[in-house]
């Protein structure tokens, strides 16, 4: 628990700009695929995009449900958003493939990758201002950890091998 009420959680202007940035990059990437891409490349670059974009936005969600009130949290966090930029980065290298390939006008693509550059760029900044919010210090962390690993080791000497 982090000790922080969840409605006292107010999301911060730049995580407001990361949902939304994800948002509309899923909303791009979901209608270059479904419109820009060819029928017979649409199952080979057109739905890995789709789902690369859709992913994103899942880590992006996922990422927000982590409080940083421990370090645990914190981490976990960052973890989300450095899963983010790399699913962010596979999504670029894929539209630059579609381009590349001449699937789609240029300018299909132009204005979806400026808006995964700005997402980057905006996680980059998040990731370093990850701080550890709410009650719980280091060492009420180390002690839990403990009583987990004695309660395993426990289960551990307990079990009769066959």
């Amino acid at each position: 628990m982090s000790g922080v009420h969840v409605s006292d959680r107010k999301p911060t202007p730049e995580l407001l700009r990361y949902q939304v940035l994800a948002q509309g990059i899923d909303d791009a990437a979901t209608r270059i695929a479904a419109r820009s891409i060819p029928k017979s490349y649409r199952f080979v670059i057109g739905v890995q995009m789709a789902d690369a974009a859709n992913e994103l936005a899942e880590l992006v969600d996922l990422s927000l449900e982590f409080y940083p009130s421990n370090a645990v949290a914190a981490n976990d966090r960052k973890r989300c958003y450095s899963r983010a930029v790399a699913k962010a980065k596979t999504l670029k290298r894929l539209m630059n493939k579609a381009m590349r390939l001449d699937l789609a006008k240029a300018a299909d693509f132009e204005a979806a990758i400026a808006q995964i550059d700005e997402f980057i760029a905006c996680v980059h900044g998040l990731k370093k201002s990850v701080k550890i919010k709410g009650i719980e210090s280091v060492e009420d962390a180390i002690r839990w950890h403990k009583a987990q690993i004695e309660a395993l080791d426990e289960l551990q000497s307990s079990h009769v091998a066959p």
